[in-house]
């Protein structure tokens, strides 16, 4: 509810800056979820559809982190729309800026980051 309100407010401010200051180079990072099951994994996947929808798949969220945090807490398959979202606002304004795409790039390493889970 105050997401999308907050990312407009936000852009407002990134427009009233770059309109001052010309040269202002921004960079949007997309958000990267997590893996479901990532201690699953010992290598790179090549295949973004088939990460995709390992995040989507809610029987894959079944398990709770050595924190106590339940996986569907991390709200981890939201993390596509919610970007999608965030880039249209973007596409609306009148800002100048370059997207790194580190939902995709990211969704590939499931991998290598799960520290003391795994």
């Amino acid at each position: 509810e105050t997401f999308l309100p907050e990312m407009e407010a936000t852009v407002r401010l990134l427009e009233s800056y770059q309109s001052n200051f010309s040269n202002t180079r921004i960079i949007w990072r997309t958000t990267p979820s997590g893996h479901p099951s990532c201690w699953d994994y010992d290598r790179p996947i090549n295949d973004v559809t088939q990460m995709k929808a390992v995040v989507r798949n809610m029987s894959l969220y079944n398990f709770t982190t050595k924190e106590s945090f339940n996986a569907t807490t991390f709200h981890w398959c939201d993390f596509a729309s919610q970007n999608e979202l965030v880039l249209k606002i973007f596409r609306k304004s009148n800002l100048t800026l370059e997207i790194m795409d580190g939902y995709d790039l990211l969704l590939l390493r499931p991998d290598k980051y799960r520290g003391n889970m795994g």
